[in-house]
């Protein structure tokens, strides 16, 4: 699980299954955060509590 996508794309070419969760204002209030799918991330949830929501259902 990661908030930044470049370490979901090294996770995946090691192997591992991924799960991005966006920070919204990481990087400032202004700042948009790219939350489209990627090939190489398994699961997008909005926060850590949807992410356990969707790991839960398997």
């Amino acid at each position: 699980m990661s908030a930044h996508k470049w370490d979901l794309m090294t996770a995946k070419r090691g192997g591992l299954l991924t799960a991005f969760v966006p920070r919204p204002f990481e990087n400032g209030p202004a700042t948009k955060v790219n939350t489209l799918p990627e090939s190489y991330i398994d699961v997008i949830a909005s926060d850590l509590p949807q992410l356990v929501s969707l790991l839960d259902r398997g």
